[in-house]
Parts: structure tokens; sequence; C-alpha cells
């Protein structure tokens, strides 16, 4: 990064805006995780036949071999 008299160059300024778009990317990504994660979950369940009137009861726990962005 290069400034001069208190003020970036255009290089400067370009690379911090790249910056500023690669960080929202990644805030995006991070804050839909859990929306995908819970959408995948409901499908998951009517696949099975459960609709929204119903309870399911796993007979396992999760475990590592899992598959779930989040458990």
């Amino acid at each position: 990064m290069k400034f001069f008299d208190g003020l970036p160059d255009k290089a400067t300024v370009e690379k911090v805006h790249d910056n500023l778009d690669f960080l929202r990317g990644v805030d995006v990504f991070l804050n839909s995780l859990s929306a995908a994660s819970t959408l995948a979950n409901i499908e998951g369940l009517k696949s099975v036949g459960c609709n929204n009137q119903c309870a399911v009861i796993h007979e396992n726990r999760v475990d590592a071999k899992t598959l779930l962005l989040r458990a």
C-alpha cells in the first residue's frame, strides 16, 4: 500500500476495494450457511415422509460420520 501526501494511490484504492468485496462474499457465505443447513434438513425429512405435523425420533445420535452442515 502506497500513500502520497496522506492519500492512497490508485493501486492501493483498488486493492482495498477488492479486499472489501472478498470479505463481503465471505460474510454472505457464513451468514447463509445456517439457512442452507435448515433447508437441507427440511428437505431430507420430507423425503422420508415427514411433514410439518410430525416429530422425528432418530435411532442413533449424531456422530463424526453424519453428513450435516450443522448438527
